[in-house]
């Protein structure tokens, strides 16, 4: 049996058949490597394990019982998975299937995001690569788990129903029929931007009617005062304040918000709308949404003319309609007063949530960027009042 420490823990592979015969065997090995190596997480790896038997369950079940660091065990095949599965085990120990592996040659990129990079496998499926190694394994099954929730609250979505490595990483698989971004439409027709718009304002009305049991999501307004403390060396303290007071200041709201509805992020299916990327899910006042709409259109191209052809295919002309578009008809067309004060308290959150995204993605290497933003979020918080852009029911 071999034994080795990687990523600060220790790994064990267990192979062949864990029965009668070799469980004692395997379970002195185990707690010999175990005592070379105190203090570490102890990761199984079932890659090549065949078979386990009643014998094998007991040595893990001694083990989960005598162990006092974290216990994982992973690649377990379908088969030892299921034995697992059937005896409880999932339940005690964190157990982890083997992943399926799909090869991305040839496969096209629907969409670059933060995270990771979408491809379209095939006619009716696409995967959604996340950047990193297995550290990105939680945040899927997290994803996974969001979609599946957001799925029976109401909102359209496609569930992800695979977790699978690729070469550059490991993904979801989810099913698509016959889809396309809004984004790609607006990019091959500009001048459908203000049709689009209306589609897109009603859907999110759809999402934004729904309501969420208390801590059953993130809220958006805690959220956004922990992007405050991200970023709190780059404000000053008036700065830091006032948006805090604005941030708090808000009334309590269980409606619920995608949190990244960027027209990339909704897609026509056959003319039906739905949305993807469901691991920004959050309740609260959709100010929130409007931010995350104008870092995406607004915030972006304002401090690096051409960010939107290069990420969007879209021009400058082109995002600001996007934006204002959707603002003006998710409001109900309100008048150019109205739409100016909502694109005011918009501006509040939609810089602070800029500034954070070019901290967290270390996006300004000569420092320049960063201050530019500082000073427009403070003229910003320092002329508004309120942020609300719908009173609590």
């Amino acid at each position: 049996m071999r034994s080795y420490v990687s990523s600060d823990q220790l790994v064990i592979c267990l192979e062949g058949r864990l029965d009668s015969e070799h469980s004692a065997a395997v379970g002195d090995s185990i707690r010999q490597a175990v005592a070379s190596h105190p203090g570490l997480p102890v990761c199984l790896d079932a890659d090549k394990l065949e078979y386990i038997s009643s014998s094998g369950l007991r040595i893990l079940l001694a083990l989960r019982k005598d162990l006092t660091v974290p216990i994982v065990l992973k690649n377990a095949s379908p088969e030892v998975y299921h034995t697992l599965e059937l005896t409880g085990f999932t339940s005690l120990m964190d157990v982890r299937q083997k992943l399926r592996e799909v090869s991305l040659e040839g496969c096209r990129v629907l969409g670059r995001g933060a995270i990771g990079t979408v491809y379209r496998l095939d006619g009716d499926t696409v995967v959604k690569v996340f950047r990193g190694g297995e550290e990105t394994l939680p945040v899927i099954a997290a994803e996974r788990e969001q979609a599946r929730d957001a799925f029976l609250w109401g909102v359209p979505t496609a569930i992800p129903f695979d977790t699978v490595k690729t070469s550059e990483g490991y993904g979801a698989i989810f099913e698509l029929v016959d889809a396309r971004s809004l984004g790609d439409m607006a990019a091959a027709d500009p001048d459908s931007v203000p049709d689009i718009a209306k589609r897109y304002a009603a859907f999110l009305h759809g999402i934004h009617a729904l309501k969420v049991d208390h801590g059953e999501l993130p809220d958006a307004r805690e959220r956004f005062l922990g992007f405050i403390e991200s970023v709190s060396f780059a404000l000053d303290e008036e700065t830091r304040e006032k948006t805090r007071a604005l941030l708090r200041a808000m009334p309590e709201d269980p409606h619920l918000l995608h949190g990244d509805a960027h027209w990339k992020n909704v897609m026509d299916s056959n003319g039906a709308l739905m949305v993807i990327d469901m691991n920004t899910l959050c309740v609260g006042d959709p100010v929130f949404e409007f931010a995350g709409l104008y870092m995406t259109y607004m915030a972006f191209e304002q401090d690096d003319p051409g960010n939107t052809i290069l990420f969007h295919g879209i021009d400058a002309e082109t995002a600001r309609s996007i934006f204002y578009c959707s603002l003006n008809n998710y409001l109900g067309d309100p008048g150019e007063n109205a739409l100016r004060t909502a694109g005011d308290r918009i501006l509040v959150p939609g810089l602070l949530i800029y500034l954070y995204t070019l901290i967290f993605l270390g996006l300004d290497k000569e420092n320049i960027r960063i201050p530019r933003a500082a000073e427009r979020l403070k003229a910003a918080v320092l002329g508004a009042d309120s942020l609300a852009l719908r009173e609590a029911d």
